[in-house]
C-alpha cells in the first residue's frame, strides 16, 4: 500500500495505491467473460449505428462543428 497526498494552505488530498502480488507490477482489474460479453456487444451495437447513421461533421458558420446523421433518431444512438 502506498498514499501520497498533496496539500496547500489547510487544504489537502490523498491517494491510496494497492497493489497486489510481488514486485513492482501493478495488475489491473481482472477481465471477465461477462466484461468480454458487454465489449463485443458494445462494439457491436457501434458497428450497426455506424452503418445506419453514417455520421458526417461540418461546421456551421460561427464555426461550431455539426453534425449530420442518414437516418431519423441517429443523435439519439437509435441503430435499429
Amino acid at each position: 500500500m502506498t498514499t501520497s497526498c498533496v496539500g496547500i494552505r489547510g487544504a489537502a488530498t490523498c491517494t491510496t495505491i494497492w497493489k497486489r502480488g510481488l514486485g513492482d507490477s501493478v495488475e489491473p482489474a481482472l477481465w471477465t467473460p461477462r466484461a468480454q460479453r458487454d465489449a463485443a456487444a458494445s462494439a457491436e451495437r457501434e458497428r450497426l449505428w455506424l452503418a445506419r447513421c453514417r455520421p458526417v461533421a461540418d461546421f456551421d458558420d460561427y464555426g461550431v462543428k455539426r453534425y449530420r446523421y442518414a437516418a431519423a433518431g441517429c443523435e439519439f444512438g437509435r441503430y435499429e
